[in-house]
């Protein structure tokens, strides 16, 4: 009884999570797309990435996990991204440089491969109970 009930709230907490994550990947393609035809790449996915990541916090917070957001909270939640942005930084310049995809594609398929350890992060840090 107990178990299904935890794997009810982290497949329901997940499930918002992935919502969230196509809501902030949409976000992210709406900013890079446009910088990545006038900068670098590797800075374009940076500043994509720094500002999906603050509407995420908030997001996450509010419909995933359902948690005030506090600015402690704020100030942790990108720990919970680096290793979303290292694998999303890594995988783009694979993506490009070893594979020859287009540049406005390879972050999305990037970020593909960081949702599930994203997910688990994030989930411990905004459900952290406050001390």
């Amino acid at each position: 009884m107990i178990k299904k009930l935890i794997n009810k709230i982290v497949n329901l907490e997940f499930t918002r999570f992935v919502i969230i994550g196509v809501i902030n990947t949409i976000t992210h393609n709406i900013v890079y797309i446009p910088l990545v035809n006038i900068i670098p790449y590797i800075l374009a996915n940076t500043i994509a990435f720094i500002i999906s990541t603050c509407i995420s916090f908030f997001l996450n917070c509010h419909f995933t996990f359902r948690t005030k957001p506090t600015l402690k909270k704020f100030i942790v939640f990108p720990i919970s991204c680096f290793p979303n942005f290292i694998i999303q930084s890594v995988g783009v310049s694979v993506l490009i440089e070893f594979f020859y995809i287009k540049k406005e594609y390879a972050a999305f398929l990037a970020s593909l491969m960081a949702i599930p350890v994203t997910f688990f992060l994030m989930r411990y840090i905004l459900k952290e109970k406050n001390k």
